[in-house]
């Protein structure tokens, strides 16, 4: 068995569980790594915020915030930019589907705006997901991306 240290301590405590688990990512990944390790990989996503650092390769506005926060009941919720968003997901495997997610509607200037519908169509694009070595993670499909990090 492999195993690579994929996050700070925060997050350590969720890989301890039992089991080996070996994570392959979407095709639609060229060039990630798979990478193997010991514990659940959907408890990985749970149990903390994970910020906001990229959408569909376009960054993310200076001083602005979008948060993902996976709960064990199967929800996911945060800050989409501007407006707070909630959504049902469901994990397999490395297959991980986000249901489109209902949103606050209050308005903020244009280019947030703009930033949240992006993260929020991405958003219900995923179909894949993969935890990187540095602990990062990506969220893929349909040709859309988001990337986070543990805040």
């Amino acid at each position: 068995m492999r195993i690579a240290i994929l996050a700070p301590a925060a997050v350590a405590a969720a890989l301890s569980l039992s089991g080996c688990v070996t994570l392959y990512p979407p095709e639609e990944m060229p060039g990630a790594q798979t990478i193997s390790y010991g514990g659940d990989l959907a408890a990985t996503l749970i149990g903390g915020e994970w910020i906001v650092q990229d959408v569909d390769g376009g960054g993310v506005i200076d001083n602005a915030r979008g948060t993902l926060i996976f709960g064990s009941d199967g929800r996911v919720a945060g800050r989409a930019f501007c407006n707070q968003y909630s959504a049902r997901y469901a994990v397999s495997g490395t297959t991980l589907t986000i249901n489109q997610a209902a949103a606050t509607k209050m308005a903020c200037v244009p280019a947030l705006m703009d930033l949240e519908s992006k993260f929020l169509g991405a958003l219900s694009a995923v179909r894949g997901y993969a935890i990187g070595p540095d602990g990062a993670l990506t969220l893929s499909g349909g040709g859309r991306t988001i990337k986070a990090r543990r805040g």
